[in-house]
């Protein structure tokens, strides 16, 4: 991320949590200077997501997705990611594949409390 101005900010929503926060998340953030995509594994992740035409579908076979990560963080020129949890399988692959890449992440946990 070393060579991303810090004013541009691009994010990319995965999975997220049934309801509208992810969207209404993402419109703060339009409205706070930076660009937003989501990409959608299955129809429930597009329900709530209300930028329809920021809203990228993911058909391909779950072994396909890490190249095909790096290939949408490269042509959206994605800064961040923003994700529900860090555990489920395409969240656990995004995230090895972000260390490299040098990306921010953003982890919204699962409705548990942790200590400190």
């Amino acid at each position: 991320m070393s060579n991303i101005h810090p004013t541009h900010r691009v994010f990319m929503f995965l999975q997220g949590p049934h309801g509208p926060f992810f969207s209404l998340l993402a419109k703060m953030l339009v409205t706070a200077g930076a660009q937003v995509w989501r990409v959608g594994f299955n129809a429930g992740d597009q329900v709530f997501w209300q930028q329809a035409d920021q809203y990228i579908v993911y058909r391909s076979p779950f072994y396909l997705w890490s190249e095909a990560f790096s290939d949408l963080v490269d042509e959206k020129d994605i800064s961040d990611i923003v994700l529900y949890g860090y555990t489920r399988p395409v969240h656990a692959t995004t995230i090895r594949k972000e260390h490299q890449l040098g990306l921010g992440v953003h982890v919204f946990e699962k409705g548990c409390l942790r200590p400190y």
